[in-house]
C-alpha cells in the first residue's frame, strides 16, 4: 500500500475558499481554553488541510468575516493563527498572516493592541512580520 501525495492548485484554491463563522468560533472556543499544547489535536488532519487556505486569505476577506465579531473574540483569533502557523504544517505565510490583518481591524476599531498581546505575539512566533505586516 502506498501513499500518494496530493497538492492542489494554491491560487485557485485560496481565491475559492469561504471563511467559516462556525470555525473561527471553534479556533475562538480554542483560543480561550489556552492550552496551546494541544493545538495540534484542535483540526484532523484532514482539516488542517481542507483550511490552509485560510492562512492566505485577502485583508477585505478578513475584515469582513469578522465584522460581527467583539474586540475579544478578535484578539483570541489573533493569538489561535500566530500559534497556528507555528504548529500547523503548511499554515506558514510570513507578510500573509491573518494575524497582520486582524491587528489592523482592531486598530481600525480604534482598539489597538494593548502591550500584553504584542509582547504575547512576538513571544509565540517567528515569524518576523507579525503583528504589524511588511513595510
Amino acid at each position: 500500500m502506498s501513499i500518494d501525495s496530493w497538492s492542489p492548485d494554491t491560487a485557485s484554491t485560496v481565491a475559492s475558499y469561504q471563511i467559516e463563522p462556525s470555525l473561527l468560533m471553534r479556533f475562538i472556543d480554542f483560543a480561550q481554553q489556552t492550552d496551546w499544547s494541544t493545538l495540534t489535536t484542535a483540526l484532523t488532519e484532514h482539516e488542517t488541510i481542507q483550511h490552509q487556505a485560510i492562512m492566505k486569505q485577502s485583508k477585505d476577506a478578513w475584515f469582513n468575516a469578522a465584522a460581527d465579531l467583539d474586540v475579544e473574540q478578535i484578539e483570541c483569533l489573533v493569538r489561535f493563527f500566530t500559534v497556528a502557523e507555528m504548529q500547523f504544517s503548511g499554515w506558514e505565510v510570513g507578510a500573509d498572516s491573518p494575524v497582520i490583518w486582524l491587528v489592523k481591524l482592531l486598530r481600525r476599531r480604534n482598539c489597538a493592541p494593548n502591550k500584553e498581546l504584542l509582547l504575547w505575539i512576538k513571544n509565540h512566533s517567528n515569524n518576523r512580520f507579525i503583528p504589524n505586516g511588511a513595510l
